[in-house]
């Protein structure tokens, strides 16, 4: 007599299948995605700029003179502070590059910092360091700003994970109002989370090691290859997938969930997108993301307390983070 398998639970088959799919993607991004440009160059290989004008016209018409003033207040404010070890963990530096790092500081007190150039004519040796480890060869045009954001192996991790949940959600059938609410309320949490992640995290008054990291960041030129690195990206987005799954599956209504995070994907995506194009001089851009742009070197180069928010710079204005320039700026510390 042939012994028959007992059938197993057809509610298991969306969570088999979405397990399957992201562990592909993991994989891909991990593993697969082809090696993005090297995170390395040289001062010989980087294409100057012809001239100031991109600079002076995206800088939000911010003068030398204010910027330099409120670097210098931003720095104080930063490293004001009566905790010793704060104040030692404010000035540590990547591996292996300490002088290159104290060199910009002191660079910075004195004036805005936008081009690697500027910093090589004052300290050559030090820039040619920070070249081993930032990758300054940033695009100048749109079509060098495509290749060189799609060759991030974050940018195709990103892809691959929003395209196998896309694909995870069709296989449950139809699209229902359900799928466009949770959508849409995705997208507008995202867009807190950035100002929340940005503020309470990355600027935190906590020591530890991702502010750190984001201190490393803002120290660096402002015009250089920025794109999270796919080793932040894939844990970020493994919890993620983890509670929208758990979720789906706790209230049978697994559907919604993928919707939204094929949303936040995407979402993450446009993010990784808009601050790669904010620190380069590409032109020509649409308006708003000009705007964008505009608007995230104030909070480099003015104050790096305000001007949090990035994908919908308004969050700032409804969150009382985007004042005047023409005043002075106290410390929200």
């Amino acid at each position: 007599m042939t012994r028959t398998a007992a059938p197993t639970s057809r509610t298991l088959t969306p969570f088999r299948l979405m397990m399957v799919l992201f562990v592909s993607a993991i994989h891909l991004g991990s593993c697969y995605v082809p090696a993005s440009q090297p995170y390395v160059s040289s001062l010989s290989n980087l294409q100057m700029h012809r001239s100031q004008r991109t600079a002076d016209r995206v800088s939000c018409k911010i003068s030398a003179g204010a910027a330099a003033e409120s670097t210098a207040r931003g720095a104080d404010n930063v490293l004001a502070t009566s905790d010793a070890w704060t104040q030692a963990l404010e000035r540590s530096s990547p591996p292996g590059l300490h002088e290159a790092y104290t060199a910009l500081r002191r660079y910075r007190l004195s004036k805005p910092l936008l081009y690697l150039r500027q910093f090589s004519a004052a300290c050559p040796k030090e820039a040619a360091a920070l070249c081993s480890w930032v990758d300054f060869s940033v695009p100048r045009t749109v079509r060098e700003a495509v290749n060189c954001f799609c060759s991030q192996q974050t940018t195709q991790f990103i892809g691959a994970v929003l395209v196998l949940t896309f694909i995870s959600r069709l296989a449950l059938g139809p699209f229902r109002l359900a799928d466009s609410l949770a959508a849409g309320l995705t997208a507008v949490a995202w867009c807190f989370q950035e100002w929340l992640i940005h503020d309470k995290l990355l600027h935190s008054p906590w020591n530890w090691f991702g502010r750190t990291v984001h201190r490393w960041h803002h120290e660096l030129p402002y015009y250089h290859v920025c794109v999270d690195q796919v080793q932040i990206a894939a844990p970020w987005f493994a919890v993620a997938a983890t509670l929208a799954v758990t979720a789906g599956l706790a209230t049978a209504h697994l559907a919604p969930f993928l919707s939204a995070l094929a949303t936040y994907s995407a979402c993450g995506g446009v993010y990784e997108a808009c601050h790669f194009l904010a620190h380069t001089p590409v032109r020509p851009l649409p308006r708003e993301l000009g705007r964008m742009r505009a608007h995230h070197m104030k909070h480099h180069l003015i104050n790096d307390e305000y001007w949090l928010a990035f994908t919908v710079p308004g969050i700032d204005t409804l969150l009382g983070t985007s004042p005047s320039t023409k005043s002075p700026l106290r410390s929200r510390r």
